[in-house]
């Protein structure tokens, strides 16, 4: 086997070249599916190439500014996802902005931590953002969505913790556990007054 050295032991390089396939081909998915969206339901998009090129770059800057923030441990990179997911669906309407946020949630998950629990945090949150930003009346419409997505990334983080330990009492064991939740939650609250 060729080797390559990691922190903590040594992973094969096919293992490596598998990850990146892998990778890529969902992304490819997720390219085609978002394509082909655009072209049947938003051809006004496709046809102005500064409306396509600010929709690329929201979403690029979405996926750098998730992956710089997660570097930080500060469970902040909610905030980007959280407000691309609500301007989205202000401007566009809410089955783009739920392809968006699959498409997001994925990137980013699969560029940061690579688990399961994350992808599932960051749809979670999304489809609250969509589902209560059907209309906005108001500006405090955003920060009751903002409260609503802190309030579901809270629940839904302790329980994938709680799926993952096999044991729901991990949530009182571990203190740790519900700061990190707590992070999350203020950050999405954030989001909504960003927005």
């Amino acid at each position: 086997y060729i080797v390559m050295e990691k922190k903590d032991g040594v992973v094969p390089l096919y293992l490596k070249l598998v990850r990146a396939a892998t990778v890529f081909l969902m992304i490819l998915v997720l390219t085609i599916i978002n394509a082909y969206y655009l072209n049947r339901n938003e051809p006004q998009l496709i046809r102005s190439f500064a409306r396509l090129a600010m929709f690329f770059i929201a979403i690029i800057g979405t996926t750098a500014l998730c992956r710089w923030f997660a570097a930080y441990d500060l469970r902040g990179e909610v905030v980007p996802i959280v407000v691309l997911v609500m301007v989205y669906t202000i401007a566009y309407n809410q089955v783009m902005a739920a392809l968006v946020s699959l498409s997001v949630s994925l990137i980013v998950t699969l560029a940061t931590v690579g688990e399961l629990s994350q992808f599932v945090i960051f749809m979670s949150i999304s489809a609250t953002s969509i589902m209560l930003l059907n209309k906005v009346a108001a500006r405090s419409k955003l920060i009751t969505v903002g409260f609503a997505t802190a309030i579901t990334y809270l629940l839904v983080f302790c329980g994938m913790e709680v799926l993952r330990s096999s044991s729901i009492s991990i949530l009182w064991s571990e203190g740790d556990l519900i700061i990190e939740g707590l992070k999350g939650a203020g950050w999405c609250f954030a989001a909504g007054f960003l927005v």
